[in-house]
Order: structure tokens, then sequence, then C-alpha cells
């Protein structure tokens, strides 16, 4: 059986996104008077860094392709290892606040006072 990079690339970018997929519809599904305001916070930061990712894989398809390095599936693995690094950096930093956001509008849907970050 002869396995290409082409097939290792797509099963580990499957298991990338159906993992992320897969915490944050474990998050959504309890009921959210019920959740711990720390598993909400959690959730929301992992939203917030996937879609921060996304948008930067996006962002890198408007560059053109470098003609030394050509479409090499090694190279692919390292773009997204350091789109996820620069991600969850954005995400920690707090500078966005997306996840922010949807916390509090998370507990204000839910009726949760006092709400606490970890600002």
């Amino acid at each position: 059986m002869d396995i290409g990079m082409g097939d290792i690339y797509s099963q580990y970018a499957d298991i990338h996104n159906n993992g992320v997929s897969e915490s944050l519809t474990k998050a959504l599904d309890i009921k959210p008077k019920e959740a711990d305001k720390e598993e909400m916070l959690d959730a929301c930061k992992e939203f917030e860094q996937y879609f921060v990712e996304q948008m930067i894989k996006e962002m890198r398809k408007t560059i053109p392709e470098d003609p030394l390095m050509g479409d090499n599936e090694y190279m692919s693995m390292y773009e997204d290892k350091m789109y996820q690094g620069i991600a969850e950096q954005i995400t920690e930093s707090g500078q966005l606040g997306l996840a922010q956001q949807i916390y509090e509008s998370m507990c204000s849907q839910a009726g949760i006072s006092n709400i606490k970050t970890e600002e």
C-alpha cells in the first residue's frame, strides 16, 4: 500500500479540524447555567483561536507561491503549525476580544450575573 504525503497531510488536517469541532460542540451542548464559567471562557477562546487561524490561512492564499519552495507537503504542515501558534498568541493576548464578547453574550443570555474573566 503506497501512502503519499498528500494522504498524510489530509489526515493530519482532518484530525486537527475534527478535534476542534468536537470540543466546541461538546462545550456548546452543556446548558449555560450548569456550565462552569471557566469552561465557557475556554470554549470561547478555542473558538476565537480557530477563527483567527482560518482567517490567517485565507489571508495567506492572497500571497503568491514562492517558486523555490513550490507545493511542498512538509511546508504546508509547517505553515499550519505556525498559523496555529500565531492564532494562539493573538487569542491569549486578548487584543481581538472576540472570545470575551462571546463569553459575555453567553452569560447574559443564560442569566448568569457577576461575569468574571481571567483578566
